[in-house]
């Protein structure tokens, strides 16, 4: 093999690719998407972890971006990028030290919290970074993990926060996960419509005492792809649509050739006919499972095809036979079933066109996780 691979063929596997042709048209007709919907969008960089795949979404359009952790916040303001809602929690003394530094690097900051604890904390971050910080109250709209309930317990906390100088709230934030579970399409528009009616029932209890809030900002690619369906709100955090995942192709919201990220994988041993092994495993493709579908990808050559399981180092191909043949050797391109989790097992994820290596798309917030 080449020090220098300039071809897929050349590349050892298991190797993480990106297409850089779907990936510019997928970042570009998002954009435009949203933006003839009247929805800002602050994608989520915890699918890439990547502050080259995130300038590349501000430059079609993105306003801003949100993280999922204050160590992601810290990465991508180092590589330029000033707009930021870290969406988590910021617990604890140390986090809170971490927010006065990283405050004063950003144009714009936001922070989501979930309690009066969390509300306090960065509070005392903005008062020492001498800067007023906004604030997403974070509500539950049907996922439950820790988020405010939506009931009386969001005014206290609005209230309080009311009262401080160095906070200010400038937008409600829900995220309904739960809108990936239905199978039909119209059924995930009435989980992700319900999940928009929480919010602004909220945004109605808090002006009833004189709060007055500009942003509803939803959560999830799904409803990023449904946003037709989603009047009233103004901002979306899609994550996963810009590599692509069965999250969103198993229900029929992308086709394999608008998935940019894939697995390029070897067979390694063809034991009997139908059933083939590779060697992409759990380290590669990550364990994470199918909502609408069996095994651990979607083999782009192969769709009837099933991963049926996996190993640390190796995957366990089952396939008819009389439909496809399969030689030790081949080659195959693996969508995974979650997306998000692979970038962040790898350095560096490989851009290509065709069969031609372009380039690469580092991984800068590779395992910051905190």
């Amino acid at each position: 093999m080449p020090d220098h691979p300039t071809t897929l063929d050349e590349l050892l596997t298991p190797e993480v690719i990106v297409r850089r042709d779907i990936l510019n048209a997928t970042i570009d007709r998002m954009e435009r998407r949203l933006a003839d919907a009247g929805v800002a969008h602050r994608p989520h960089i915890k699918t890439h972890k990547s502050a080259d795949i995130a300038l590349r979404q501000q430059q079609a359009g993105a306003r801003g971006i949100t993280t999922s952790s204050i160590g992601e916040a810290e990465v991508m303001a180092d590589h330029g990028l000033k707009d930021i809602l870290i969406a988590y929690p910021i617990i604890g003394e140390r986090n809170r030290r971490r927010l006065v530094a990283l405050a004063p690097r950003l144009h714009r900051l936001i922070v989501s919290i979930n309690s009066l604890e969390a509300l306090e904390n960065v509070a005392a971050a903005a008062a020492e970074a001498g800067r007023v910080i906004e604030l997403y109250l974070e509500i539950d709209v049907g996922i439950h993990r820790g988020e405010l309930p939506p009931d009386e317990r969001v005014l206290a906390v609005a209230r309080r926060a009311s009262d401080l100088a160095s906070v200010r709230i400038s937008g409600l934030q829900g995220y309904a996960g739960q809108c990936y579970a239905p199978a039909s399409r119209e059924a995930r528009i009435a989980v992700a419509q319900e999940a928009l009616k929480t919010l602004k029932s909220i945004r109605t209890l808090l002006a009833e005492a004189g709060i007055v809030v500009d942003t509803l900002s939803i959560g999830s690619s799904m409803e990023a792809l449904m946003i037709e369906a989603l009047p009233g709100a103004t901002e979306v955090r899609a994550g996963n649509y810009v590599l692509g995942d069965r999250g969103i192709l198993d229900v029929g919201e992308v086709t394999p050739a608008q998935c940019a990220q894939r697995v390029l994988t070897t067979v390694i041993a063809q034991q009997e006919p139908g059933y083939a092994i590779l060697d992409a495993g759990s380290k590669t493709l990550t364990s994470d499972g199918a909502k609408h579908g069996e095994g651990h990808g979607h083999v782009v050559s192969m769709p009837d095809a099933t991963i049926t399981h996996l190993n640390e180092e190796h995957g366990f191909l089952r396939y008819d036979p009389s439909l496809h043949r399969l030689a030790i050797g081949d080659r195959l391109e693996i969508i995974p079933n979650h997306c998000c989790v692979v970038p962040n097992l790898k350095d560096r994820l490989v851009l290509c066109e065709g069969s031609d290596i372009v380039g690469e798309i580092t991984v800068h917030a590779r395992g910051v996780c905190y």
